[in-house]
């Protein structure tokens, strides 16, 4: 069973997908911001949240990408606006390209890059052994530096409170992604409206925004100031303005 949350009024559809070790509550404070204009769905990926975790198949983003699919035919949802943070923007982007009639928008936060690094596939697939044998105890060294200790306590929270095996998943799904082409050439199949945002502190690396900026006809880059990778809870204001603009020109 998929966990979710579906708020607020509007013809338009706006699913929200988070990040490894994240979960639908990333994304209260958006949800409260738009969810007079737009219906807000939030969802808990599989392994996630509250969200069932079962450990078969292996997780990965088309499995990620058709449980939302599946989820929006439950709930008669014809056409939406995803948008994804970190993992979860690779998830939205690999749903823009398994469903194209389904995607009416696209926004990435934070994307991390696909591929061409062994070296980053081997280390982060060893570290997903040491969570899987060990628990979440390991996994305090991915969390980034915030100046704020109120923000860096939820996130680090939120990150340690997962399912160890299923973060294992996931993370070990990461590690696979390293190894495959760079840029995907699934890129060049997305033809939506597509806003892309990363901080200019970002712990990820900037090149997997670039590579979807240079292969998709139809969008946009916007770069946030002195902040780094969790863009929406680092500058909430900001980057929801950027997101309602981009909304508001998808809907005319």
């Amino acid at each position: 069973m998929i966990h979710y949350k579906l708020e607020g009024n509007g013809s338009l559809t706006f699913v929200c997908l988070h990040g490894l070790g994240g979960s639908l509550a990333d994304f209260d404070f958006l949800s409260q911001r738009l969810q007079k204009n737009y219906q807000i769905l939030r969802v808990d990926l599989r392994g996630f949240g509250k969200s069932e975790k079962p450990l078969v198949p292996p997780y990965n983003s088309e499995l990620w990408a058709r449980d939302v699919k599946q989820l929006l035919d439950s709930l008669n949802l014809e056409h939406v606006v995803l948008l994804g943070h970190s993992m979860g923007a690779r998830v939205a982007t690999f749903f823009a390209y398994l469903f194209p009639k389904t995607t009416i928008g696209l926004i990435t936060l934070n994307i991390t890059s696909w591929g061409a690094n062994p070296a980053a596939q081997e280390k982060l697939a060893r570290f997903a052994e040491r969570i899987e044998k060990m628990g979440m105890d390991p996994a305090k060294v991915m969390i980034p530096p915030f100046d704020n200790e109120t923000l860096k306590k939820r996130v680090t929270d939120s990150i340690m409170s997962c399912d160890p095996q299923a973060f294992a998943l996931a993370l070990t799904s990461v590690a696979h992604d390293y190894g495959n082409e760079q840029p995907p050439s699934f890129y060049k199949g997305i033809s939506c409206p597509t806003l892309i945002i990363l901080g200019d502190r970002d712990t990820a690396p900037l090149q997997g925004a670039l590579d979807l900026k240079r292969q998709l006809s139809q969008a946009s880059l916007g770069m946030i100031p002195r902040c780094g990778h969790y863009s929406l809870l680092e500058k909430p204001n900001l980057v929801s303005a950027m997101i309602t603009d981009f909304l508001d020109g998808v809907v005319k």
